[in-house]
């Protein structure tokens, strides 16, 4: 889990030297998150939230003046720091490569040609929409329902 101090180095932010070893677990919404969590406030539309949030972290403009019993991560444009560090949370996608994979048939008798299913598996396949455990049925059922 990273502390709040590696979240501020990651997005080039200022914190309280004394909250520097406080971890965050996930990212959250400032209404909704709980301790551990880290949100963020960009609107006064959202003052009450601020001031009412169980996250541990918010990151906040770096003039923000107000209060919150979060520590706050001051950065120039919060809502473009909380993209980065939601995006760090995220598991690494496995992108499949273009192609058919091997293990996949490429026809289905009477619904669509040999070249039709291939040029169907291949436009899929590139942009990662399947994996190569593709059946010939969900193939088939997706293009008849097209028709």
């Amino acid at each position: 889990m990273p502390t709040v101090a590696e979240i501020a180095a990651s997005v080039g932010g200022e914190f309280p030297p004394d909250a520097a070893s406080v971890s965050i677990t996930a990212p959250a919404a400032l209404a909704s998150a709980q301790s551990g969590e880290i949100a963020f406030f960009a609107h006064p539309r959202y003052a009450s939230d601020l001031r009412t949030t169980r996250a541990s972290a918010v990151l906040v403009p770096k003039d923000f003046d107000g209060e919150t019993p979060a520590v706050c991560i001051r950065v120039d444009n919060p809502s473009a720091a909380f993209t980065k560090v939601t995006e760090a949370f995220l598991p690494a996608m496995e992108v499949a490569p273009p192609g058919v994979h091997p293990r996949v048939p490429l026809s289905v008798p009477g619904l669509l040609s040999d070249a039709e299913f291939r040029l169907a598996k291949t436009a899929f396949c590139t942009r990662g929409l399947l994996s190569g455990n593709i059946a010939n049925w969900e193939i088939a059922s997706f293009f008849t329902a097209a028709r």
